[in-house]
């Protein structure tokens, strides 16, 4: 007998689902809550993919911008100071997350029946929406999408079986809420452009980036390190502005293909919905498939630079826009375009190496080696679909002296 499924289960702020590894090296299942109350404790995130564990650690930023950044960081110095106090106590003010994360209590139900995490609960209304407005044909219900397509280290669709698979059986059909849960904020950044109705215009917005990130020596350091305050052109981010959003801060959007605006706050782009998305259960309370669609975004030719995370390549048309990572080309071979050091229009730091230069000069770097991380997916095009076939992730260890003029000369060597 299949269970009575509720509206409302599994809170992301109270129950386990965030895998971490510890200071003694065991692998845990924490709630959100959790993660910042022992961030000092523990070791990294350990999900099942590289590119799962950024995902995850956006969203952990993102949540950090909307606890900490208000309206009281008007400049640098502002910027500076409330890093510097939160670098000293070694530990979260767990009290701050935790009375900003339960202001949205009702947003972090995995399952909710208006507002389900990262979700769209009227998916096939939507649909139905977008297809009356651009006059195309409504074949009713969509067809939901197996599990096996959701899980990212299999990525497998119904009509292409993968020879040696990582899991068989009910472990291909069915998923237990807490890696669901992980997986759908996976799928959200680097969803390929198979769905249809309508095909997404491009991979999911992760997937277009070169995502770099600084890891310090706990999760604690790795946040703060990527914790950035000030963009290459110096200016504090946005997130003091009252129009600035994180997703769980704003009605959810329920337009398919959504064009918007690039997002200036870091909490709105960390949070983007490229993907709308819905889990489906089956009747034993246990994730069975989901339903998806084309999501926000915003035009490439902007220049994407208030993303923080990516290294970026000069292009003659718009200024600079990401450079993807290759899966042949190891992290050191490309230190150059990692840690410019050229003040010439032919080079852009990423966010988070600015960020981390601007430290160095205030003799703020608080340690001495800096371990820079690249992660990523790539994308092969077969016929008219981007399809994932590998995925990209390194790890150079430097002197935090790198950041500095020490640079020029190891990146002209």
């Amino acid at each position: 007998m299949g269970n009575v499924l509720k509206e409302k289960e599994f809170n992301l702020l109270y129950e386990p689902w965030i895998l971490v590894k510890t200071a003694d090296n065991k692998t845990l299942k924490l709630s959100l809550l959790e993660v910042f109350k022992q961030a000092s404790n523990i070791q990294q995130l350990a999900g099942e993919l590289p590119t799962q564990d950024i995902a995850i650690l956006r969203l952990l930023l993102a949540i950090m911008y909307g606890a900490f950044v208000n309206e009281a960081i008007e400049d640098a110095e502002d910027a500076l100071k409330l890093w510097k106090e939160l670098w000293s106590l070694g530990e979260f003010p767990y009290e701050i997350i935790e009375n900003y994360l339960k202001q949205y209590e009702d947003r972090f139900w995995l399952f909710h029946p208006k507002y389900p995490f990262y979700q769209v609960a009227g998916f096939n209304e939507s649909l139905k929406a977008y297809r009356e407005k651009n006059k195309k044909k409504d074949n009713g219900k969509e067809s939901v999408k197996s599990i096996p397509r959701l899980i990212g280290d299999l990525s497998q669709s119904d009509n292409s079986l993968r020879l040696f698979p990582g899991r068989t059986g009910d472990a291909q059909k069915f998923l237990e809420y807490d890696e669901a849960a992980r997986w759908l904020i996976h799928l959200n950044g680097f969803d390929d452009n198979a769905a249809k109705n309508p095909t997404p215009k491009f991979v999911g917005y992760l997937g277009l980036l070169g995502l770099i990130y600084a890891k310090g020596g706990n999760l604690f350091e790795t946040l703060l390190l990527n914790f950035v305050l000030m963009n290459q052109q110096n200016e504090v981010v946005g997130d003091n502005k009252l129009q600035a959003r994180a997703y769980w801060e704003k009605p959810v959007c329920m337009t398919v293909e959504n064009l918007i605006a690039q997002p200036f706050a870091q909490k709105d782009l960390l949070t983007l919905q490229s993907r709308r998305i819905l889990l489906k259960r089956s009747n034993t309370g246990l994730v069975s498939g989901y339903l998806v669609t084309m999501g926000d975004y915003f035009d490439p030719d902007a220049g994407m630079l208030n993303e923080q995370m990516t290294v970026w390549t000069k292009d003659e048309e718009v200024g600079f826009k990401p450079k993807r990572h290759r899966p042949d080309k190891q992290i050191w071979r490309d230190f150059g375009s990692l840690i410019c050091t050229s003040s010439s229009n032919a080079n852009l730091d990423s966010g988070v190496v600015h960020w981390l230069k601007y430290l160095e000069k205030e003799k703020e770097v608080p340690v001495k080696l800096l371990n820079m991380c690249t992660t990523g997916i790539f994308y092969k095009l077969n016929a008219s679909t981007w399809q994932i076939t590998d995925f990209v992730n390194d790890t150079l260890q430097m002197n935090g002296m790198v950041l500095g003029q020490l640079g020029n000369t190891c990146v002209r060597r």
